[in-house]
């Protein structure tokens, strides 16, 4: 940690097993979400450096973890809000908020929040009929057809023949949601039931700001490196 902060106790419950199990963390997102709580005040910004995590891991494992599983274990707390990114330094250089469990057992679903989680739906992929309607849009036919498209490209499909909230959104805004749904891992994407209603969420709360736009780009490179 790059900062110290006074210590609370914050024992390990049933609870945060029955959220593991529920959401489906990985051991080593379980074991980083132990050594945060060990670590840091819950409710209050902290910066923990992930190296220090993985050489504690080390000491007892015999061997740390490969650099993308600590960042996999990393973004799966932060996508089932186990804690909150406020700014990323670098890949192992963070400032978040850790939340509490009672923060996050009322909701079930695994997903990213922008900003109060107080915001979001408990449960973000669905989304209420009257809500879909496009009567702000101001793209045209040909261009609904082109997002439309796009989407489908990147395996979320809309009902043509239905109004959707989708094109209220900037091009660019869409844009975002879309590469950052193509940077998900896959266990991660078996779990959204509802591709279009995660799609309206993500640009509702701005999910690819959780991770900070460095982060995000970095992930982009990884999934589709430039050619030489």
């Amino acid at each position: 940690m790059t900062q110290k902060h006074a210590r609370t106790i914050n024992p390990w419950t049933h609870k945060h097993d029955e959220f593991c199990l529920e959401n489906q963390i990985t051991p080593s997102a379980k074991l980083m979400w132990q050594w945060l709580l060990r670590e840091g005040k819950i409710g209050t910004e902290l910066e923990p450096d992930l190296k220090e995590f993985n050489k504690w891991v080390c000491k007892y494992r015999g061997k740390p973890y490969c650099r993308p599983q600590v960042k996999a274990a990393f973004n799966q707390l932060v996508e089932c809000r186990v804690i909150q990114l406020v700014k990323t330094f670098t890949w192992h250089l963070v400032r978040i908020v850790t939340r509490t469990i009672a923060d996050l057992f009322p909701k079930k679903n695994c997903r990213h929040q922008h900003k109060s989680y107080a915001e979001q739906p408990s449960n973000p992929e669905i989304i209420k009929e009257e809500e879909y309607n496009s009567n702000n849009s101001s793209y045209t036919d040909s261009e609904k057809q082109e997002i439309l498209l796009e989407c489908a490209t990147n395996g979320i499909f809309f009902n043509p023949k239905q109004d959707t909230d989708l094109f209220n959104y900037p091009r660019g805004e869409i844009t975002h949601a879309l590469d950052y749904y193509s940077c998900l891992l896959p266990r991660s994407k078996k779990r959204i039931l509802n591709p279009p209603g995660w799609l309206l969420n993500c640009l509702k709360f701005e999910y690819w700001e959780q991770i900070g736009m460095s982060e995000f780009l970095l992930m982009l490179k990884e999934i589709a490196p430039v050619k030489g």
